[in-house]
């Protein structure tokens, strides 16, 4: 869902979108989807990633939370 929606009342009563459903970045669904396969025993040996999600730091700190090998983009 495109952040602008998230903000218009309007947007998501057309489109039906409950307000339980919030706006998050790319970096953070993907920590999000990662955690899930985690918990479910899904395992990879290395994650990797362009600058969009490693130039986030929260997504490139929870993976050495974990201890998971990865190597990602980061802008200049």
């Amino acid at each position: 869902m495109p952040e602008v929606w998230a903000k218009d009342k309007e947007c998501r009563e057309e489109a039906r979108i409950p307000e339980s459903v919030e706006f998050r970045k790319k970096p953070q669904l993907a920590q999000d989807m990662l955690e899930t396969a985690w918990q479910n025993g899904i395992e990879a040996e290395w994650v990797t990633a362009d600058e969009v999600y490693g130039g986030g730091y929260d997504f490139r700190r929870g993976l050495e939370l974990k201890g998971q090998k990865y190597v990602t983009g980061v802008g200049r």
